[in-house]
């Protein structure tokens, strides 16, 4: 997969995604779903479970706040830049 980023002043990124890293935020950072039926919410990193890529994430606005979502892969989430 090929990702590209454009910055405002016209230079163009690419990045192949095999040159591209997983980052897990902490324990109690936000993050922004990003696939499945949850995305777009922004949630809470509540716990890791390593030896499955996934994480347990908590909904922290909107109605389904207080939501908590079990194994929750890693792809499916993205740490939200504070």
């Amino acid at each position: 997969m090929l990702t590209m980023l454009k910055r405002s002043f016209s230079t163009l990124f690419q990045f192949d995604q095999a040159h591209l890293e997983t980052v897990i935020p902490s324990e109690g950072r936000k993050v922004l779903i990003v696939n499945g039926g949850y995305r777009g919410e922004t949630a809470t990193m509540c716990g890791l479970k390593e030896d499955e890529f996934c994480a347990t994430l908590e909904i922290s606005k909107g109605l389904l706040k207080g939501r908590v979502l079990h194994n929750i892969a890693y792809e499916d989430f993205s740490k939200i830049h504070a």
